[in-house]
């Protein structure tokens, strides 16, 4: 097996990696389907009443602000996070047919660098679970990112001994639900199922887009718009598995973050209307919520408009491991940034975006230029090396 080698020299700050003891922490990470740093109330206080169970655990942990996505949808979103990469090849559309590149007959030789290899060398047994049903193409891919195990909604079912799925039909396959999902998790965390020292990544789906939960009627606070109702009933769901966490914070780190930015649809547009840093156009602030005990970390990160590119190299420097070797175009959230103050998010070939500070520019003034010809040579020099491998 052979792994896309860009090697890339990084120069550390202060190391803050929590491991002081030598031991190996089980690390749990959420990718929240769709959802902007704007709807977690601790980043909005006018959102304080919508994610209560979430806010909790952000207020005793450490919260990244002004970071963004660097990529969208689902597909590039996770795919993109998890190899630190922009990804032109991998894309919602292009995953809706099985016969394409991830089809388990068209496996590719060579794979990206993952954050699932790089923790199975020290040590990690390393899982991916999600709602999806197990033949799609969206299992496939998460396949060739090196987990150990992939788990599916098809065995989240069986698992679960349901009679029949109770969980809402996507474009993509079946899927379990919320609820059903962050069940199954906990009992795997609390039952000990899971071989430690594991990663375990998450994604769900009850908070897509256009999405206006079924689950919302058992909700006491009520809101009039289907974006809150959604992002509620998904908080409320996920309680079960923050208490789980809690439980075992002392071997534990959680991670809250999303797989890409609240797509921009009229009832997220009608939310953000009197937001002047706000664009609709699916490169948005994203949550980053970092959950554990003597993490020696702050309270508030500032991202200074860096990406979720950022993502893989962050954790595998929170476990001690950021000065290894590898092939990842973004760097950890540890690493000095001053020589590069804009940052660049990709939808594909066709839609680039520049982010600094708090908000993204679209069109870049003269002064903006250079960085932003040198950003975006680079990206398609990245998409050359990917389409010839």
């Amino acid at each position: 097996m052979k792994i896309i080698t860009i090697i890339r020299n990084h120069t550390h700050i202060d190391d803050f990696s929590l491991h002081h003891d030598k031991t190996s922490k089980n690390v749990v990470i959420m990718f929240s389907e769709g959802i902007s740093a704007d709807l977690i109330g601790c980043y909005n206080l006018n959102n304080k009443n919508v994610t209560i169970n979430i806010d909790r655990i952000c207020n005793k942990a450490t919260k990244v602000v002004n970071y963004f996505n660097h990529t969208a949808a689902t597909f590039r979103g996770i795919h993109g996070q998890l190899t630190s990469s922009y990804n032109l090849m991998v894309s919602d559309k292009n995953m809706s047919d099985e016969s394409i590149i991830w089809a388990e007959e068209n496996k590719p030789s060579i794979y990206y660098d993952t954050l699932s290899a790089n923790m199975k060398k020290l040590g990690y047994h390393t899982y991916f679970i999600h709602p999806d049903g197990g033949t799609k193409t969206f299992n496939m891919m998460l396949k060739s990112l090196l987990f150990d195990d992939v788990i599916s909604g098809d065995d989240i079912a069986a698992d679960l001994k349901l009679n029949q799925r109770v969980g809402r039909i996507s474009p993509i396959g079946p899927v379990a639900s919320d609820e059903e999902l962050f069940e199954y998790i906990s009992d795997k965390i609390i039952n000990k199922t899971f071989k430690e020292p594991y990663l375990v990544c998450i994604y769900n789906t009850g908070t897509h887009a256009y999405e206006d939960s079924a689950d919302y009627a058992k909700m006491v606070v009520k809101f009039d718009n289907s974006v809150l109702r959604r992002t509620s009933v998904y908080d409320f769901n996920i309680n079960v598995l923050l208490k789980t966490i809690k439980k075992v914070i002392d071997n534990t780190i959680l991670i809250i973050t999303s797989d890409h930015a609240t797509f921009p649809e009229p009832a997220y547009r009608r939310l953000r209307s009197n937001d002047r840093t706000y664009l609709p156009i699916f490169i948005d602030k994203i949550p980053l919520i970092i959950f554990g005990v003597e993490l020696h970390l702050p309270y508030i990160i500032d991202a200074n408009g860096r990406n979720s590119l950022d993502f893989t190299p962050t954790v595998l420097s929170l476990l001690g491991a950021g000065k290894i070797r590898n092939s990842f175009l973004g760097k950890s959230l540890e690493d000095d940034d001053k020589n590069n103050s804009f940052h660049m998010s990709a939808i594909g070939d066709k839609i680039f975006f520049m982010t600094q500070g708090d908000r993204v520019i679209i069109t870049p003034s003269e002064a903006h230029q250079k960085p932003y010809d040198i950003l975006l040579n680079n990206i398609k020099e990245f998409y050359k090396k990917e389409l010839n491998n």
